[in-house]
């Protein structure tokens, strides 16, 4: 599948408390420092942070590295539960923290609904049109809501029902260069479902939207699709570029059928390497497509000084094909594997880096020794009998 970011595990939860009272200080007392002291009562934790206004806390807990942190925060829930009055109006949420996605509850697309001088109720009800219709409208698709900006709680002190505005949201036209009122709709995929089909899927399906008022409409205004192909697009550039480096250096310096089968044992090798990640569990995304790009300049080494020495041998036109093979394999086989274990050594390291940044970049050791192993294996198997 292709994605923007790999998902990550960040050892954070998020506890967000919405509810109406007389000050932020009795909002603090009895909701925040009841989570916070639930929280550090719990050796997983690391730090609790908290901040309280008159409609509601966030609490900010860090976790052992490790951590699972759902597990943990359902832990907590259950404690706060029990010391938090029954009566209690309070809408309390345990979230647990994203990276790379567009909402804390790991939403993978956001679109907007907008139009000229609309208002909020108007952007609410026709957010909710578009949910209706995009609801179970796809398999990729797992869930449908509507981000909304107002909030509804009991305060406290009067008993009553009150509703305060949490956010503005608005639109911007790159097209018509006009900024727009607008509401949100997140959209969260599937496990391990394609960005790029989520996309095609969600946007072509806002375009046969048919809504009430012939002023709104609805685009996809956050998504990491556009990056995604154009960094796919990279990366089949950078390969022909490279492929026609090769191809045109080793027929001035070699042969032409040697440049033919250079080129072939690259395109062999990556295409391994992603068929690879894909077995073991790893999206094309950012990371591994920047670490192919980077393997490219990597993986032509085995191959040339194989492709070299066959070829060298074959001069000889008394010389057999097979004898040449076997010769060749034995002046460079050893040489060639010992400057790729000591390029996977140099990249090795990388794999132990603990902490988000090592889960964050751990993808780009992995792509580059899988591909090394990969361009040894076609060096001394797969080119001998190309050749």
């Amino acid at each position: 599948s292709r994605e923007g970011f790999p998902s990550i595990n960040v050892p954070i939860g998020v506890v967000k408390v919405s509810v109406f009272d007389e000050s932020a200080e009795k909002v603090d007392e009895r909701y925040a420092v009841v989570v916070v002291d639930s929280a550090t009562q719990d050796n997983r934790v690391k730090s609790a942070v908290s901040t309280s206004t008159a409609s509601g806390s966030t609490v900010v807990l860090s976790f052992q590295e490790g951590t699972d942190v759902e597990s943990a925060l359902n832990d907590l829930k259950s404690d706060v539960n029990l010391k938090i009055n029954e009566d209690s109006s309070a809408e309390i949420s345990y979230i647990k923290l994203n990276v790379g996605k567009f909402t804390p509850e790991g939403d993978d697309l956001l679109i907007s609904v907008h139009g000229d001088g609309l208002t909020t109720d108007e952007l609410s009800n026709l957010s909710q049109e578009v949910v209706d219709q995009l609801e179970n409208s796809s398999p990729l698709i797992e869930r449908v809501s509507a981000l909304s900006q107002i909030q509804t709680a009991t305060n406290q002190q009067t008993g009553e029902l009150e509703t305060q505005r949490i956010s503005f949201d608005r639109f911007y036209d790159s097209n018509t260069g006009s900024v727009q009122n607008s509401s949100l709709i997140a959209v969260k995929s599937v496990s391990g479902a394609d960005q790029l089909d989520l996309y095609d899927t969600v946007d072509s399906k806002l375009d046969a939207l048919v809504l009430n008022n012939e002023a709104a409409d609805a685009s996809v205004s956050a998504s990491f699709a556009k990056d995604i192909r154009a960094q796919i697009s990279s990366l089949q550039t950078n390969l022909l570029e490279g492929l026609l480096i090769v191809l045109i250096v080793s027929f001035v310096l070699i042969s032409l059928r040697a440049s033919i089968v250079t080129a072939i044992a690259m395109a062999t090798t990556v295409l391994i390497t992603v068929g690879t990640l894909y077995v073991i569990g790893f999206s094309l995304n950012t990371i591994t497509l920047f670490s192919l790009i980077l393997c490219l300049a990597l993986i032509v080494d085995d191959t040339t000084i194989m492709v070299e020495s066959i070829e060298a041998g074959l001069a000889d036109k008394k010389r057999k094909l097979r004898e040449v093979v076997s010769d060749s394999l034995k002046k460079v086989a050893r040489a060639s594997s010992a400057g790729t274990i000591v390029t996977i050594l140099a990249f090795a390291p990388m794999l132990f880096i603990s902490g988000i940044l090592g889960e964050f970049i751990r993808a780009i050791p992995i792509t580059i020794i899988i591909s090394l192993v990969v361009s040894l294996l076609v060096a001394v198997v797969f080119i001998p009998v190309m050749m």
